[in-house]
């Protein structure tokens, strides 16, 4: 699997972010992806949406915010999901 193989020689630090009732996508893909890239960190959220913006896009942003500052800020809102795009990789 190339992706997989690009990622885990990358050193990068990752996240995979995935919704345990995603109807589009098997979340044992995602798991495995992270199982797959050493030090990679595993999020499964609830809900059933495969797009990030679609749902609880709070949920995701409040991980990225954590992946990338090492802390959740208290003021979080709906209008930060907006930038969050930019540093999410689809694979």
């Amino acid at each position: 699997m190339a992706p997989v193989t690009r990622y885990a020689r990358s050193g990068e630090a990752s996240i995979v972010i995935h919704r345990s009732g995603d109807s589009a996508w098997d979340p044992r893909h995602s798991r495995y992806l992270a199982e797959h890239i050493p030090g990679a960190r595993h999020i499964e959220l609830d809900g059933i949406d495969s797009l990030p913006f679609v749902g609880d896009s709070d949920a995701i942003v409040e991980e990225i915010e954590e992946f990338l500052t090492g802390g959740r800020s208290a003021l979080c809102t709906r209008t930060t999901s907006t930038t969050y795009t930019k540093v999410y990789r689809f694979l």
